[in-house]
């Protein structure tokens, strides 16, 4: 992308405790959204005093509940943080019961009738309309197969043409080890601890409680961070903005890449 935020910010890379290391080196009981919140607050805080900086937490998709929590329930310690941006969100999680119940089945309805209204293939999305409207809920891994088959059909992202140059940076350039990560055994098993952790999280309840102003962007066909999740949120949210990019899905940054460097450069330049 010719136009990044890395021309207008200085962005650090938080590669959270337990990943890129073998597990049996670390402990695993600090594996926690609490311990992740106490180490962004103390990584914060030597960036804020070393450099005199506005500091913005950034998070895209499952990085946002690092971001959420830590602002949630540290807002005292945290209140130096200037704002944060929260890209392609799922509010809930593979475990909420209203994932299922209610904004997926909410997305999809939403969705197929616009593409009723506008496609040429409006049969197959009566078809599609019909069948969610029926079930309401997704209750069984057919269901599920079958909401993520229609998903898919409704955005194709734009293909990219991966480059030796982007290969090269990838390997040479890279924040993190990219040889390492390929070795997803020990990360899997982060994966997994982070997974029971998050169970006793609520979701929205506690969603009031943030101070800092929060910019939610997620793209219009985005089936993970949901416009209609991102709604409720900045509904719940005090000081939020929504911005929903037209023609983008979960790579809202890469999909319409203008759009989504202007909505963070305006919501900075504002908070």
């Amino acid at each position: 992308m010719e136009k990044s935020l890395e021309q207008d910010f200085a962005i650090a890379y938080y590669d959270q405790r337990g990943l890129n290391q073998r597990v049996k080196k670390i402990a695993q009981n600090k594996i926690t959204y609490d311990q992740y919140s106490r180490d962004i607050i103390a990584l914060g805080s030597a960036f804020k005093e070393k450099y005199r900086a506005d500091l913005y937490l950034m998070g895209h998709s499952a990085g946002r509940k690092m971001v959420l929590h830590t602002l949630q329930y540290y807002p005292k310690v945290s209140s130096f943080i200037g704002g944060a941006i929260l890209l392609n969100t799922p509010i809930t999680t593979g475990h909420s019961p209203e994932r299922w119940s209610h904004y997926r089945t909410l997305y999809l309805k939403n969705l197929t009738e616009k593409k009723i209204e506008s496609d040429s293939n409006s049969d197959y999305w009566q078809e599609t309309y019909d069948w969610i409207t029926e079930i309401d809920s997704i209750t069984t891994p057919e269901d599920a197969r079958r909401w993520n088959d229609y998903a898919d059909a409704a955005f194709a992202p734009t293909e990219r043409k991966i480059t030796a140059g982007m290969v090269f940076r990838v390997i040479f350039s890279c924040p993190y080890n990219p040889i390492k990560y390929l070795n997803r055994k020990d990360n899997e098993r982060v994966d997994d601890l982070l997974w029971e952790d998050g169970k006793k999280l609520s979701t929205f309840d506690d969603l009031n409680l943030i101070n800092a102003p929060v910019l939610l962007l997620t793209g219009r066909y985005d089936d993970v961070g949901s416009p209609e999740e991102n709604q409720q949120a900045h509904e719940r949210i005090p000081n939020s903005s929504l911005t929903i990019l037209p023609e983008a899905g979960h790579e809202s940054f890469l999909d319409q890449p203008e759009l989504f460097h202007e909505a963070v450069l305006q919501f900075v330049s504002e908070n």
